[in-house]
């Protein structure tokens, strides 16, 4: 089967791959190659570090491929609690700072793999995901991506939007759907489209073999500002979908419901800002609404972090937004 051609796309691996060529890889058009680290509390991918170093390799000699870790999560081993959610982040986060050093620049975010069915219901698996999100962003330093699909997401963690701030990485296998089911997100950061258990969907990638492959919802700039590829590290990743304008005024929104204004409403709700005149009184979501007290929230926002008291949404802006909560 041809490549899509319409995306950006990169593959995730894990041992069962085997020995990977990544510069085979990379000159097939895949752009990033993210890695599972680790699995449960012990666990450690038998190949992480080697493939990680492959594509390091690749990296050095001038190549776009950036890397990425994943941590498959095992609610159904220890609990669905926080103590397990943290436990299961610090094994992560040891392993990845032991083989990847710091993770800040060239590389994608941090991954949690949340797909496995347990005897828990979102009563457990809520605070246990949250637990594993505070180790990793406290030791990390990156926010980090959550990889899910509708069905899981749905019995596991009764379609939370409670982490609709960070990026999904959603996997929906099809090889006619332009667009994955939507889910409690405002939109898909990456689409694994394609894997191993789908053969009729999958291409044979260079250098790998049939394996996961992903779609990026972006353009390679905006590829290269999610995997911080930039050259001078930002704050940690920016969590920008879906994708913002370079530059756009709130004001330029009132009137109607605007999906990029209730964005910003739920990020100025994580740092006290309402819920009275952002969020919808009979859902208890930002309403999406650009009114005077949106408007008097973000001046605010703005101001006490010293950039101009407008309603421009600026790539400063969104940074401040997205980074601030991370110490």
């Amino acid at each position: 089967m041809a490549y899509d051609q319409d995306y950006i796309q990169g593959i995730d691996i894990s041992h069962w791959q085997g020995e990977v060529d990544h510069a085979q890889a990379a000159a097939s058009g895949m752009r990033f190659c993210v890695c599972k680290a680790t699995e449960g509390r012990t666990h450690t991918d038998d190949r992480f570090a080697e493939y990680i170093a492959g594509i390091r390799e690749v990296q050095s000699s001038g190549g776009i491929y950036y890397p990425g870790a994943y941590h498959f999560a095992r609610p159904d081993t220890d609990g669905g609690n926080e103590q397990d959610g943290a436990a299961e982040g610090e094994h992560f986060c040891d392993v990845v700072q032991e083989i990847c050093g710091e993770i800040v620049l060239d590389f994608m975010p941090p991954a949690l793999d949340w797909e496995k069915y347990s005897d828990f219901d979102e009563e457990e698996n809520i605070p246990w995901i949250d637990a594993w999100i505070d180790v990793v962003e406290r030791r990390l330093n990156r926010r980090p991506m959550i990889y899910t699909g509708k069905n899981v997401w749905k019995y596991e963690c009764g379609n939370t939007d409670k982490f609709s701030d960070y990026p999904l990485w959603q996997v929906y296998y099809s090889g006619t759907a332009t667009q994955p089911p939507e889910m409690p997100w405002p939109g898909w950061a990456i689409w694994q489209w394609s894997g191993s258990d789908s053969m009729q969907y999958a291409p044979d990638v260079p250098g790998v073999g049939v394996c996961d492959v992903n779609r990026w919802n972006g353009n390679l700039d905006e590829l290269k500002v999610f995997a911080n590829a930039g050259g001078e590290p930002p704050p940690p990743t920016p969590n920008t979908w879906p994708t913002p304008p370079a530059q756009i005024n709130l004001n330029d929104l009132r009137g109607s419901y605007s999906g990029y204004v209730a964005r910003v409403q739920g990020l100025l709700l994580s740092y006290g800002y309402g819920p009275d005149g952002l969020v919808s009184s009979s859902t208890g979501r930002p309403d999406g609404l650009m009114g005077n007290k949106t408007q008097d929230s973000l001046v605010d926002f703005k101001v006490n972090r010293k950039l101009p008291g407008d309603t421009v949404m600026d790539w400063a802006t969104w940074w401040a937004l997205s980074y601030g909560n991370i110490s």
